[in-house]
C-alpha cells in the first residue's frame, strides 16, 4: 500500500522516484495518575509521569515539542526518504535527541529507554506496534494516513495532553484564535479552492485529493476547500503534466518539488492566472501543510499571510 502520513514526500519518493513552538504546557493534576488514550490498535494506558518520549513522525514530533514533551528520539520521514526536522523546531528540539532514519530499528529505539512512543499507522503496523509496546506505552495515531482519511492537529494535541498529563487547552485556544485571525485578515479566500502538490521526476505530480485529509480540515477553517480531482479515491493522486492543468482552477496553489530546483514546479504553475496566489514550499514546509501540527500552524499561517491578498 502506498504510504502518506509521515509526509507527502514519503509517498511521493516511493511513487515518483521508484513560529515557532508554543511554550511548555503546565502540568495537569492527572499527570501522576493512569491515563487512557485512544490508539489505532486499541486503548493505551500510561501510568505515572513521562520523561522520555520517542516520536516517530514529523507531525508527532511537532506536537510533542509544542507541549514541552521530553523528546529523546525522533524521525521525520519514511525509510525511503531523508528530511531533517523542520527549521521552526530547531530551538525546541533538544541537542541530545537522537534522529532515527532508515528502516525502523526497534533495538535502537529500545536503547533510548522510552517511557512513551508516539507513531503513525503508515510506519507502525499492528505487529510492529505490539513489539514497541513491549518497550513502552505506544500510541499509534488514528486515521494517520491510510485510506482517504488523516488525523487532525486538534486530536493529536488532545492525545498528547492526556498522555503527558498536561493541560493543552490554552495552547489549543491560542492556535484557534490565530487561525480565526488569519481567516478574518483574508476574507476573499472564503469559499474558494486550494490545491497542494509535489512535483517529482518524470513529469508527474502528486496532489492531495481527499477532503478528509488533515490539510483540508486546516485550510477549511480559513474558508478554503479542496479542488476536486476527478476519479481520485485516496489521500493523494498522481497526475500527468497534461492532467495537472486542473490545478490552474485552484485559487490557492501550494507546490513543492522532490528536486533541489524549482524548474519542475514552474512546469505546473506556468498557466496559473496572475491573480491566483501560489506558494512554493520546500519539503519540510510542504510536509507541514499536508500534516499541520501544533508547532507548525503559526508558521503555516505566516506563509499564508504573505501570499493571500488582504
Amino acid at each position: 500500500m502506498l504510504r502518506w502520513r509521515a509526509a507527502i514526500v514519503v509517498a511521493v519518493l516511493a511513487a515518483l522516484i521508484g513560529a515557532c513552538a508554543a511554550p511548555s504546557q503546565s502540568a495537569d493534576p492527572s499527570e501522576g495518575r493512569p491515563r487512557v488514550v485512544s490508539s489505532a490498535y486499541g486503548p493505551v494506558t500510561i501510568t505515572g509521569s513521562v520523561h522520555r518520549v520517542v516520536a516517530l513522525s514529523a507531525d508527532w514530533l511537532g506536537t510533542m515539542l509544542a507541549v514541552g514533551a521530553p523528546v529523546v528520539g525522533y524521525r521525520t520521514d519514511g525509510p525511503a526518504s531523508s528530511m531533517p526536522a523542520a527549521p521552526w523546531l530547531q530551538n525546541t528540539l533538544p541537542d541530545s535527541a537522537v534522529r532515527l532514519t532508515g528502516e525502523l530499528d526497534i533495538a535502537r529505539i529500545a536503547a533510548l529507554r522510552p517511557d512513551l512512543i508516539v507513531a503513525p499507522t503508515w510506519l507502525v503496523t499492528r505487529a510492529i506496534g505490539d513489539r514497541l509496546a513491549e518497550l513502552a506505552p505506544t500510541v499509534v495515531g488514528d486515521d494517520s494516513g491510510v485510506g482517504t482519511r488523516s488525523g487532525s492537529w486538534e486530536r493529536d494535541l488532545a492525545t498528547a495532553g492526556t498522555a503527558l498529563g498536561r493541560d493543552v487547552g490554552p495552547l489549543r485556544d491560542s492556535l484557534d484564535n490565530q487561525i480565526r485571525a488569519t481567516a478574518a485578515a483574508h476574507p476573499d479566500a472564503a469559499g474558494k479552492t486550494f490545491a497542494i502538490g509535489v512535483a517529482g521526476g518524470g513529469g508527474q505530480l502528486a496532489v492531495t485529493s481527499s477532503p478528509d485529509a488533515s490539510t483540508a480540515k486546516f485550510l477549511g477553517a480559513l474558508g478554503l476547500h479542496l479542488v476536486e480531482i476527478p476519479g481520485a479515491t485516496g489521500l493523494w493522486t498522481i497526475l500527468s503534466a497534461e492532467n495537472a492543468r486542473i490545478l490552474d482552477s485552484a485559487y490557492l496553489l501550494i507546490m513543492g518539488s522532490t528536486t533541489a530546483t524549482s524548474a519542475t514546479v514552474r512546469t505546473f504553475t506556468a498557466g496559473r492566472p496572475p491573480t491566483s496566489p501560489t506558494l512554493e514550499a520546500d519539503l519540510p514546509l510542504l510536509n507541514a501543510f499536508n500534516i499541520p501540527d501544533a508547532s507548525s500552524i503559526p508558521v503555516l499561517l505566516h506563509h499564508l499571510d504573505d501570499v493571500l491578498p488582504a
